[in-house]
């Protein structure tokens, strides 16, 4: 999924003190150019499958016994067409924007993640990323009860690109964050991140590893942002409260279960009431009913508010409604824990 950055936008502060020095210096031991397009043209293969299909299929009916030769022909020119089929989609890909684009990136390798950068990146910066990276990944996993590893490529990938300009000329959507679930990966912009971003877009690889699933808006970014903990440096019922105050929206325009396109400010507002939102059904249900509820199908409008009624006993506009009470009597305070997602 994605994450859209605060009208104030976000970056890197720099130390220049002592311990930046000591980090510089392991950079320069560290840093070593390093196989992004491999990674990319990895993850892609994996995801156009075809061509393993096929070669499985052929071995199976090689050894299959008592196989006559004609139907061996056959599926000797089956299992050829799936494998020249998959070869063409694999060769695409390697035409594909995304590919295309970490062409040249360099690499900072951790022991939990490997992060790839555009050399307009500065390498201290990149080092900095792996290292926020690595420090907030195994809290995040404690919290989902899952470890982040792919049996293809290990490690989770990070593709820091220098700006939100490049992540929106590349998924062409105003995003400083995208988290591509289905190869294992996390692009984001290096202009723009920060913990807040690095978590929210680990939370989205976690969730999907562990539920395997993308519900509506509401609830897959509000998991996502209750995750970072604050939301533009403040508490995420801060936020959604003084939204709530001074916007004239109806509740159902405030939240909806499911949004499509929209402005950035209009985009961020979502992000924080759906934040807000999570936090409310966690602090009022508990993580394991919320866990539960998580992992069911619910792709549709129809389906969410199914679900939710069955899994809270009550509509999802009883609870927006008493969401929207506790919000603005001030009620709802508090912010997960770095390793939990109850409040605390």
């Amino acid at each position: 999924m994605d994450r859209v950055s605060s009208p104030e936008g976000g970056c890197f502060i720099r130390d220049d003190g002592p311990a930046a020095g000591r980090v510089a210096q392991w950079a320069v031991k560290a840093f070593r150019p390093g196989r992004p397009v491999r990674d990319a043209l990895l993850l892609e293969f994996f995801r156009e499958s075809v061509l393993v299909t096929g070669v499985c299929l052929g071995t199976l009916f090689l050894v299959t016994p008592d196989v006559s030769p004609a139907r061996a022909a056959g599926h000797l020119v089956i299992c050829a067409g799936l494998a020249l089929y998959g070869s063409i989609r694999v060769a695409r890909a390697a035409r594909r924007p995304f590919p295309a684009a970490v062409r040249g990136f360099r690499t900072v390798t951790r022991p939990t993640v490997v992060v790839h950068h555009d050399p307009a990146v500065e390498p201290l910066d990149a080092v900095v990323i792996a290292l926020l990276c690595e420090r907030e990944l195994p809290l995040l996993e404690k919290a989902f009860g899952v470890r982040l590893r792919y049996w293809r490529t290990r490690r989770p990938r990070v593709y820091v690109f220098p700006s939100a300009e490049s992540v929106e000329a590349l998924y062409r959507q105003p995003f400083t964050g995208f988290a591509e679930a289905g190869i294992g990966a996390v692009i984001l912009s290096g202009a723009d991140c920060n913990p807040e971003l690095v978590r929210h877009e680990l939370a989205h690889l976690l969730a999907h590893k562990a539920y395997g699933a993308w519900p509506v808006k509401v609830v897959t970014e509000g998991l996502a942002v209750w995750a970072e903990r604050t939301y533009g440096g403040s508490a995420v019922h801060d936020v959604a409260a003084a939204i709530a105050g001074r916007s004239r929206k109806p509740p159902a325009e405030l939240l909806p279960p499911h949004w499509g396109d929209a402005s950035a400010r209009r985009l961020w507002e979502l992000y924080a009431a759906a934040g807000s939102f999570t936090g409310y059904l966690i602090g009022r249900f508990g993580w394991p009913a919320y866990r539960r509820f998580y992992r069911g199908m619910m792709g549709t409008e129809r389906a969410f508010r199914r679900r939710f009624r069955r899994r809270f006993g009550l509509t999802f506009e009883a609870a927006r409604d008493d969401w929207l009470t506790k919000l603005g009597n001030g009620e709802l305070t508090g912010r997960p824990g770095r390793d939990s997602f109850d409040p605390e």
